[in-house]
């Protein structure tokens, strides 16, 4: 039976720890729309929660498949699976009015029509800004990715896919939250340059994105946190059975899948695996008042180079991330060298024209 939108929105509860590095996932794949709720429902009752979403469009487009994984964290989390413009936009604005983040989204074209689904996670703690974009050219989601980066915000999740006409589209998942470390995007990338990037492992896999081009070549899109931990080992290209017999040789977890169609019906997968899930990764927040005093020692650093003549110091150093800073004389107007440079070096030419 087709179920509605309506009825594939919908929120568990969990009962664990919001970034814990110990705990263990499960994981899904291969799933009609039946399977994966009932699956979603098996293992909130063995004590875990959807964290990772995967839907690919498979037999020409005419229907999708899920992967997911499932790992024990609190709070409440929320999902919709396969909705369209208006059941997204409502379920979207639901969460917004929440306290907590968007988690994992994804984009299909099904049918002739472009579906989304997605997880948010409800708990307590941070009340995290964020910003969501599904459906952008990639002019539009460069122009995004400097907005978001100036107003704090980090992206944590990305997804690349072709419309109806055949064009690359671009969406991204970015979120506020003073524990959430900075991340960097790289996408266009082959398999070797994605191993590249990987080897040594500088950083923590946070979403890894495998899509086609316009031109029909394969492609990747990389997030990867500036924090390092996390993530152990990454490898592409793999059956149902070649990711459950290394799933079940290793000692850390899969905490990333990614899925896709190389023929009808035929699914192949990429998984990363590491000690925790993603962007649950948290690291300690820095929590300051705005603006606060530099501190005994750099005052005292300050204080010594004035008293020795050289001068005088202005600070400014600002958190991006809480908005606060830390300020000396910052009121007071002080030439920069790169802001003079140019009106000093044209007055150093007019004096040598003007010779002796």
């Amino acid at each position: 039976m087709q179920r509605s939108v309506a009825a594939l929105a919908v929120c568990v509860a969990a009962l664990f720890v919001l970034g814990s590095s110990t705990f263990a996932t499960e994981y899904v794949v291969d799933r009609i729309e039946g399977q994966f709720v009932t699956d979603i429902t098996n293992q909130f009752v063995a004590g875990n929660q959807l964290v990772d979403l995967e839907m690919t469009s498979v037999f020409n487009n005419t229907d999708v498949r899920y992967a997911g994984v499932f790992a024990p964290i609190n709070g409440t989390i929320h999902y919709i699976l396969r909705a369209d413009d208006a059941a997204w936009d409502a379920w979207a604005a639901d969460m917004a009015a929440l306290s907590g983040r968007f988690v994992d989204f994804e984009v299909e074209i099904i049918v002739g029509n472009e579906v989304r689904s997605g997880i948010f996670w409800e708990g307590p703690g941070d009340d995290y800004r964020h910003a969501l974009l599904t459906d952008a050219s990639e002019t539009d989601f460069q122009a995004n990715l400097r907005t978001y980066q100036d107003l704090g915000l980090t992206l944590i999740d990305i997804e690349v896919f072709r419309d109806l006409g055949g064009d690359t589209r671009y969406g991204g998942l970015w979120v506020d939250g003073e524990r959430q470390p900075r991340t960097n995007v790289l996408y266009g990338l082959t398999w070797t340059e994605v191993e590249d990037f990987l080897d040594p492992l500088v950083g923590r896999v946070v979403d890894l994105e495998r899509y086609t081009d316009a031109e029909g070549r394969t492609r990747y899109a990389l997030v990867l946190a500036a924090y390092p931990g996390g993530t152990s080992f990454v490898v592409q290209d793999l059956d149902a059975t070649a990711l459950a017999n290394l799933d079940a040789g290793r000692a850390d977890n899969l905490i990333d899948v990614d899925v896709w169609e190389i023929a009808p019906g035929l699914l192949f997968y990429t998984g990363a695996w590491g000690d925790d899930w993603k962007s649950f990764r948290e690291v300690d927040g820095y929590f300051l008042s705005n603006p606060v005093d530099p501190g005994q020692d750099v005052q005292d650093v300050i204080n010594a180079f004035e008293a020795n003549g050289a001068g005088v110091m202005g600070l400014f150093g600002r958190n991006v991330r809480l908005g606060t800073s830390v300020e000396y004389r910052a009121d007071e107007p002080f030439y920069l060298a790169s802001s003079a440079k140019l009106a000093m070096h044209m007055r150093l030419w007019q004096l040598h024209q003007q010779g002796p």
